[in-house]
């Protein structure tokens, strides 16, 4: 009984921690105990290990990459000095968007492109396959927003898009076959300072969607995937500043995606670990101030809570905080750019 009471408090533990990612506990599991890969959150994945009939509980850590649209190139860096370069094949746009996420499996990430002049997703199913997918029901020339997420709890993401012009949410719960939505609905406000977000508000090991009209300051969160949009939470969080970015993260550790907002122009940042208006939980400047650089949002340290950084695209050097406050940076990582364009994203990645 002890056994599976054991494997019942990791399932819990599972479906309510966050991010890193080594290796924390393992548990043996009876001869006759059914070979299935548990779904995974954020944070901790429960690995099945079928020759040695044990689950592996590892977690996850973020790392920052950036996409080279003029070379095709993805590259990779970390603060120990290891460099990874991933390369297309296939010929991309030049307004490419890269993406990362879990869509071939629990225990590697892979990266993909969002390809905005021919509307569709390349995504890599290892170093040298790519897979193309577009969507049926979507046309040419629309301003998309590409989205990533697990949006039926199976434990692997799959690829949506949010179309600026319409307000339509186009989602799919298997991105390896048919190029067919599963999900397509309407949101309200539709202009074109709404920004779409997605998060596990609730944190029930399924991604849902939001989003944020940047001139009313309000952040719109739906818990449910559903056929339509209709916000479980609506509330007012910041002052309608027009030179603000919306950020999605877990500041506090309990497994629950809270909001904030980053004002470029002052080089700010308002954490709030609330569904609900009202004064940010945290406030404060972080890095280099310059209305070109970007903000990055992940579990650096793998404590299991998400923290804050910069990107500086002048200099090709993140800036990554560990604690959510003021001063110097916790980790400073320098990409040669040699005077290119760069795209800056976030890869959760089990080392």
């Amino acid at each position: 009984m002890r056994l599976f009471s054991k494997i019942r408090t990791l399932f819990a533990r599972f479906r309510q921690t966050t991010e890193s990612e080594f290796i924390t506990e393992t548990v043996s599991v009876a001869k006759d105990a059914p070979e299935f890969k548990p779904s995974s959150n954020k944070s901790e994945v429960l690995i099945f290990d079928p020759e040695k009939r044990i689950f592996v509980l590892k977690r996850r850590v973020a790392k920052v990459a950036l996409y080279f649209p003029e070379q095709q190139r993805i590259v990779l860096n970390d603060n120990h000095g290891s460099t990874e370069h991933i390369t297309f094949s296939t010929e991309i746009g030049n307004n490419a968007i890269p993406i990362s996420g879990y869509w071939d499996g629990l225990e590697k990430p892979r990266v993909g492109l969002y390809d905005s002049q021919n509307n569709r997703f390349v995504l890599k199913t290892d170093r040298q396959s790519e897979l193309i997918l577009s969507y049926d029901q979507t046309a040419l020339n629309q301003p998309y927003v590409p989205l990533v997420g697990d949006w039926n709890g199976d434990g692997l993401d799959t690829v949506g898009l949010y179309n600026i012009a319409t307000g339509v949410f186009y989602l799919k719960n298997n991105t390896l076959q048919e190029s067919v939505p599963d999900l397509i609905f309407n949101s309200q406000p539709v202009h074109e300072e709404i920004i779409p977000l997605v998060g596990r508000w609730y944190g029930d090991n399924r991604d849902a969607i939001g989003i944020y009209d940047k001139k009313a300051a309000i952040f719109y969160l739906k818990s449910l995937i559903e056929s339509e949009f209709n916000s479980d939470r609506q509330f007012i969080f910041g002052i309608g500043n027009p030179k603000t970015i919306p950020l999605v993260g877990d500041w506090d550790g309990d497994g629950i995606a809270n909001i904030g907002i980053y004002e470029y122009d002052k080089g700010l940042f308002n954490l709030h670990n609330r569904h609900e208006g009202g004064l940010a939980d945290n406030f404060f400047l972080f890095g280099p101030v310059n209305e070109k650089n970007l903000p990055l949002v992940g579990d650096w340290d793998g404590d299991g809570s998400d923290s804050i950084g910069i990107y500086d695209v002048e200099s090709g050097v993140a800036y990554l905080s560990n604690t959510n406050q003021a001063g110097m940076a916790d980790q400073v990582i320098s990409f040669e750019t040699g005077g290119q364009r760069a795209i800056p994203f976030v890869i959760r990645q089990i080392i």
